[in-house]
This record gives structure tokens, C-alpha cells and sequence, in this order.
């Protein structure tokens, strides 16, 4: 047989082959080996994936749900935590705390509570040791639209019981606009834990240094 006459035998099987009968699997198998990324490209994928959702994290913020430092505009700065307590030492005993409240709720008198905890207090029970209605106010020198604020220092002699060993937690009690603050205080602890019509910000911290 000639080559003409091979040639021509080929193409007269290739046309009588059907459509629908292709075998891509024995396809891959003649070209050798499927097609495959380099790790290396696909680890690099992978870690641009986890830094862009970093990014999308730090820029939109989170809410922490509650209590603390809490999510800003996207592309903002959050705002100032509504409470810090920074305790003062001396000599390793506490001599006095400083108290920086900004409530996000917007109101002009609020409640600044004490409350202590004993070591062996395993009920979790606290006993109010001290309360203060406090004046908000805006910043001196600051036009409108800054939240009201109220700085002050205590000292142990302040509370009930002065320093003692536990856990001593910071509230301040902020009633909602068109709620009074009287109302808020008549309620228990349970109740005013179920109000939305306040703001509750705690910070805690303890007499030893």
C-alpha cells in the first residue's frame, strides 16, 4: 500500500467517527498529563486573598457589640471610648482613679456607679459602693457636634469600704433622649440590664498595682 493510499484510509476513519463519541478523558491521557497551577502561584493567590480581607476588616471596622470601643463610619476613625478608668499608684497602692466618660448617647446628667467585688464572691453577686450623678457637658472651646463628656478623679476614702482585695468595675448609666435618669435608677439591676432606653459603658480595675 501506497502512502497516498494510507493517507486516504486515515481520513475515511476520521469522518466516519461520531461526533458525540469523543473520550476527553483518553484525550488528556495521550497529551501526557492535565494541565496544572505551580504551587507557587497558588500559595501566592492565597495569601493576596487573606491580606485583602484584613484590609476589608481594618477599613469598615468592627462592632463590638455592646460595651467598649465601637465601629466608626467605613473609612473613618472610631470614636473615643466611652469610658476609661486609669488607676494612679504609688508606691504599689492605689491613691486615686481617673474617670473620662463620653457617652455615645447624647443626654446632660448621667450616673457614674461603683461596684465591688470580693475575691470569694463565687455567686458573682457585687455590692454598690458608691454613685455620682455627673454633669455632661461639651468639650471647652469645641463648636457643637462632639459628644458630651465628664472627666474627674476619685479617691479610695470616696467609696464605701475604701481599697479592698476583689474586683471594683466603673458604670456609667446614660438615659436615652425623653427617658429621665430618675426612672432608669428605680429600676433593679435585672431590669435596667433589659432597658433600651440607656447606655451602660463599664471599665474595671483593682487596688493592687
Amino acid at each position: 500500500m501506497s502512502e497516498m493510499e494510507r493517507l486516504e484510509e486515515r481520513l475515511r476513519a476520521f469522518g466516519a467517527a461520531p461526533d458525540d463519541g469523543a473520550d476527553w478523558s483518553d484525550v488528556r491521557r495521550r497529551s501526557g498529563h492535565a494541565r496544572r497551577f505551580p504551587r507557587r502561584r497558588v500559595a501566592l493567590a492565597f495569601a493576596a486573598c487573606v491580606v485583602i480581607a484584613t484590609l476589608l476588616i481594618a477599613f469598615v471596622g468592627v462592632d463590638g457589640g455592646g460595651r467598649g470601643r465601637k465601629a466608626g463610619p467605613a473609612g473613618g476613625l472610631a470614636p473615643p471610648n466611652p469610658l476609661f478608668v486609669t488607676p494612679n499608684f504609688s508606691d504599689g497602692a492605689l491613691r486615686s482613679i481617673t474617670v473620662n466618660a463620653s457617652p455615645d448617647t447624647p443626654s446632660a446628667t448621667a450616673e457614674l456607679e461603683i461596684w465591688h467585688a470580693a475575691p470569694d464572691a463565687s455567686t458573682g453577686v457585687s455590692e454598690l459602693v458608691f454613685q455620682l450623678q455627673i454633669p455632661l457637658a461639651a468639650p471647652l472651646g469645641v463648636s457643637g457636634g462632639n459628644q458630651p463628656r465628664w472627666s474627674g478623679m476619685l479617691f479610695p476614702r470616696d467609696w464605701r469600704g475604701g481599697c479592698q482585695g476583689g474586683s471594683y468595675t466603673v458604670d456609667v448609666i446614660t438615659p436615652a433622649p425623653g427617658t429621665a435618669l430618675s426612672d432608669l435608677l428605680s429600676e433593679t439591676p435585672a431590669e435596667l440590664s433589659e432597658d433600651p432606653n440607656r447606655e451602660i459603658d463599664g471599665a474595671t480595675f483593682s487596688c493592687e498595682g
